[in-house]
């Protein structure tokens, strides 16, 4: 039955109105990422496995199908932060007879990216700055989705981290990290400094902040993982936006 307003609302999750924008300046995050093999050395959980790598040097983003012109037409969006203002950026490319498509906008950061349109990509999706040969991002066919646990608080906003999860996908050890480096205007940024480190063995985490992890515009979040041996990992959190 709908809900009356005569009912408690103790228990309907603080989320639901969030999403809904019934709570002025507030909005929510979801952050979600999958390494299927990570490995005894710190690895982000993304879709390129490895430490990722984070744009130095802001400018287009150059979409490129590795099927090639069997990709002609499909539409990719990717959403970040723009490479002068910090402020959110989403834009939405179709990719070319070559399976290429460029952004007209410049992003400082792209953490996230995914097809759009009524067409599935045949191909992986790789994102690079236009003229670099670094990837930034990977849209994996079977997803049509990046799966990659970074972020970038945008300028005029403050960040909450109120959730943080993983799981490992066998009996394996494993050692989850949040971390992250703060930006400040003249001096630019500070060292990566690990704000979580959870230990696990063969399970999950889940871990709720009753005091949520603040974080000022422009910090970086990279979320890491390193396991006893080769492991599938898939981790998720949660970021409370507050606009400035």
């Amino acid at each position: 039955m709908p809900f009356s307003k005569a009912q408690s609302t103790h228990d309907i999750p603080y989320g639901l109105p969030i999403v809904k924008g019934q709570i002025d300046a507030l909005s929510g995050v979801h952050k979600y990422g999958y390494n299927d093999a990570c490995s005894t050395d710190w690895e982000t959980i993304w879709d390129g496995g490895g430490t990722y790598n984070w744009i130095t040097t802001p400018g287009t983003l150059t979409a490129t199908s590795s099927a090639g012109a069997s990709d002609s037409g499909v539409s990719v969006t990717l959403e970040g932060v723009h490479g002068t203002t910090w402020e959110p950026l989403t834009e939405t490319v179709v990719l070319n007879g070559s399976g290429v498509g460029v952004t007209s906008g410049s992003f400082g950061r792209v953490h996230r990216g995914y097809i759009t349109g009524t067409s599935d990509s045949s191909g992986d999706i790789t994102v690079t700055v236009t003229g670099s040969a670094t990837v930034y991002a990977i849209i994996k066919s079977e997803f049509n989705q990046t799966q990659m646990a970074v972020y970038t608080i945008p300028a005029g906003y403050n960040g909450y981290l109120v959730q943080l999860s993983a799981t490992i996908q066998k009996n394996q050890d494993m050692v989850l990290a949040y971390r992250t480096r703060e930006y400040t205007d003249g001096v630019g940024y500070s060292p990566w400094r690990a704000k979580s480190v959870i230990s696990s063995f063969a399970g999950s985490v889940d871990r709720k902040f009753d005091f949520p992890e603040h974080m000022t515009a422009r910090t970086d979040i990279d979320l890491q993982v390193k396991c006893g041996s080769t492991a599938e990992v898939s981790a998720d959190f949660e970021i409370i936006l507050e606009k400035q």
